[in-house]
């Protein structure tokens, strides 16, 4: 919604009741501050174009439209056979792109929560996760935005040769031709931009040598900051679910075997010591679960769960850089207990974050 356009779509509060139908305008930032308050909501059934979807859904609705999205780039990595894959490439990636910038918090949230319940399709939402990660690394960087692009083609295309076949158990040193065979594949649907085919058949090698498939030593950056998120999210993929790990703790594994990274440093400076999705214990005996990323890398938002660490209906939300709620440990998303779902975590949490930000700030 801006102020002085017409409304491209209808507008209803959370009852679902019209407020304003599309093509009025909205007249004043007054007008626009009472639908918000009134819910201002769109109704995702109402919008066919994907990237109106992006732009105007709820940020409550966001998930769903991640998911949408993910089925989009599932189909399009299907496809990476067929002539005109750059063209289908260059439609979906704007998707993820505009997702990232809606809510850059929801798109970390989508990797740390991660897990088996979203059911199959690992490799091509590994990709996806992948792709958006490294967009937001390199823009960390201050890449341009040809090189931010080349760092997203080569995350959702690195693994083509092997997508079918991944799963968080996969091993990719089992199968070291993998970069060249992805980079084959390219080649064949029609791909002939030598940075693109050489970051993705890079994306193994290390400067040190030590790296696959032919252990060359001028890896190009695009190849290296691929490769750091790619570890990061493979490794919240392998613990989902069963393993004492948490994106802390991998961000800290990954400090300390290159504590000279800039491309680590930056990581942990994008996603912040305690990333959303992270559950935490607080100084007052509290736990919950990161929704958004703070002030500060070790100051994020969170929402409070129950003894149970099941999510209420509105949950309370602790500014972290207090005091009296600081962030004093960090578990494992499962720790032996069901708990409240990715998804009831984020409704619930984002349905009163507005208020909680607020009161905050008035504080």
């Amino acid at each position: 919604m801006i102020v002085g356009e017409p409304l491209p779509l209808d507008i209803y509060d959370e009852e679902q009741v019209l407020l304003l139908a599309h093509g009025n305008v909205v007249e004043s930032a007054r007008q626009l501050q009472r639908l918000v308050e009134r819910g201002g909501l769109v109704l995702l059934r109402e919008i066919t174009d994907p990237y109106q979807m992006v732009l105007h859904a709820p940020r409550s609705q966001l998930p769903e439209v991640w998911s949408a999205t993910r089925q989009r780039v599932t189909e399009v990595l299907a496809s990476a056979a067929e002539p005109q894959l750059e063209d289908r490439m260059q439609a979906a990636l704007p998707l993820v792109q505009n997702l990232v910038e809606r809510d850059p918090d929801l798109a970390i949230f989508q990797v740390i929560r991660q897990g088996a319940a979203e059911g199959g399709g690992y490799g091509a939402r590994q990709a996806m996760q992948t792709s958006a990660l490294a967009m937001m690394l390199a823009n960390r960087l201050g890449w341009m935005g040809g090189m931010i692009d080349l760092a997203a083609k080569c995350a959702l295309t690195m693994n083509l040769s092997i997508l079918e076949s991944m799963s968080p158990l996969f091993v990719q040193s089992d199968q070291k031709n993998h970069p060249e065979l992805s980079r084959d594949i390219l080649q064949n649907a029609g791909i002939n931009d030598p940075d693109w085919l050489e970051a993705v058949e890079q994306h193994h090698e290390r400067p040190d040598g030590s790296g696959y498939p032919r252990g060359v030593t001028e890896v190009t950056e695009t190849s290296q900051l691929v490769q750091c998120v790619e570890f990061f999210v493979e490794g919240l993929g392998r613990a989902a679910g069963h393993s004492a790990v948490t994106a802390t703790g991998l961000l800290r594994q990954m400090y300390l075997e290159a504590p000279k990274s800039i491309f680590v440093a930056a990581l942990i400076k994008e996603l912040g010591v305690y990333p959303p999705g992270s559950v935490v214990r607080l100084s007052s005996g509290e736990f919950g679960v990161v929704i958004q990323r703070g002030a500060t890398t070790t100051a994020p938002l969170v929402a409070v769960l129950d003894e149970d660490w099941g999510i209420p209906r509105e949950p309370e939300i602790r500014d972290t850089s207090s005091a009296s709620y600081a962030v004093i440990g960090v578990l494992p998303p499962r720790d032996g207990r069901q708990g409240a779902s990715a998804a009831e975590v984020w409704d619930r949490a984002i349905a009163v974050m507005p208020k909680a930000v607020g009161a905050a700030d008035q504080g």
